[in-house]
């Protein structure tokens, strides 16, 4: 549907890399072996019982790169027109950058509670209202701590 559209992705495990090479083939997407963060770092991945739960943690000799959110930004033309979070617990540190995220203009994110254990959902409401960001779509299951919302800009 969009065919000028440029799309980067941020993967940074590289268990992941071939087959997300090819799936990603057949398209126009540039992808960078990273981690996206509030500030560039090292990092190293902590695989859970599987590579969709890796979370990332800051560490000086971490083998993995972590790219600013700002830098990503930057390397499409300083803003998006849709950035999409799945970064297991790392969207606390992006959403901090109130800077960087008022160059979004749509959200689309998986959020995570258990990442930041005295949080609730409304601190994560919060953050996107404070990028000036309106919430048009979440869910949660009962029970749980993550979900999925989508916001866009007021």
């Amino acid at each position: 549907y969009f065919p000028a559209a440029v799309i980067h992705c941020y993967e940074p495990n590289v268990a992941l890399s071939e087959i997300l090479a090819c799936h990603l083939s057949p398209l126009q997407v540039r992808c960078f072996p990273e981690a996206v963060g509030r500030c560039a770092a090292r990092i190293k991945l902590n695989a859970g019982n599987d590579s969709l739960h890796s979370v990332a943690v800051a560490e000086s000799e971490g083998d993995v790169r972590q790219a600013s959110l700002a830098e990503a930004l930057g390397r499409i033309g300083g803003a998006a027109d849709l950035l999409k979070l799945d970064c297991e617990g790392s969207e606390w540190d992006i959403l901090e950058d109130t800077d960087s995220m008022s160059r979004v203009n749509n959200l689309t994110m998986e959020y995570h509670l258990w990442a930041k254990p005295t949080s609730a959902l409304e601190d994560i409401k919060e953050l996107i209202a404070r990028a000036d960001l309106r919430i048009t779509y979440q869910e949660s299951d009962p029970g749980t701590t993550w979900g999925m919302l989508r916001a866009t800009r007021r």
